[in-house]
């Protein structure tokens, strides 16, 4: 059975869906059971798409009004108005009705966003990469362009590495301020991309975010807890009801 996270930010819109789903409830075995969404990761393909059609269920939908990029840990961003696009790009914003945007994770950070007013809805990946490269930063911007505001906009992060579990190297910590890394260079991903949304306009008391380490949490695929074997990715989305 499907069991999804709901922030309290989002909860309280009529105007959406959203949910942050884990591991379990779907079909595949193995290292990926069980909802593993991702293609191409050595999982089977059309077990996946079993798993994609039981989330566009779990939303009212069709499976073909569901909208996955292939992530690319980058800033791209896409505005898009239907489900039928090959899309490359770490950020997905559409204003369309029944359009399932999501983002795929297994330690990095999903953030849905939500403008309130211009009923825009937005979903970003970030990888200590896609964060570092300004993806937050970019769909923001994006978003303004379209008329949206930042205290309009209201975020949720959700699960992902914490700052304890997330040792980093110094391709990484010789990219960012100090205050992010501790003494045993751990990096604060969650708390970099939070203070990016707040930098881009976005009111503190707009964020939430569902506090679980994914590294910890065996009800969620990890790739640094995976050893990078064959890990799955869990699915976070939103959609304009």
């Amino acid at each position: 059975m499907l069991r999804a996270k709901y922030a309290d930010t989002l909860s309280n819109i009529p105007l959406i869906k959203h949910g942050f789903f884990g591991k379990e409830g779907g079909e595949s075995v193995s290292q990926f059971e069980s909802l593993n969404v991702g293609l191409g990761r050595g999982d089977d393909d059309k077990i996946v798409m079993k798993n994609r059609a039981k989330i566009s269920e779990y939303f009212g939908i069709l499976p073909e009004n569901m909208v996955i990029p292939k992530q690319i840990h980058s800033n791209f961003v896409e505005i898009v108005d239907n489900p039928l696009l090959h899309i490359e790009c770490d950020s997905v914003i559409t204003n369309t009705p029944n359009l399932l945007i999501g983002v795929t994770t297994a330690d990095c950070v999903p953030i849905l966003l939500c403008d309130v007013k211009q009923r825009y809805i937005a979903a970003i990946h970030s990888g200590w990469r896609g964060a570092l490269l300004g993806v937050v930063e970019n769909t923001l911007a994006n978003l303004k362009k379209l008329g949206c505001r930042g205290d309009n906009i209201v975020a949720a992060i959700g699960p992902c590495i914490h700052q304890e579990s997330f040792e980093v190297g110094s391709d990484v910590i010789d990219m960012v301020d100090k205050k992010y890394i501790d003494t045993r260079q751990h990096f604060d991903l969650l708390g970099y991309v939070r203070d990016k949304l707040i930098e881009s306009g976005v009111l503190n008391s707009n964020i939430s975010k569902i506090d679980i380490d994914t590294f910890k949490n065996n009800e969620y695929f990890s790739y640094r807890r995976a050893n990078c074997r064959g890990c799955g990715v869990q699915f976070s989305g939103i959609m304009i009801v």
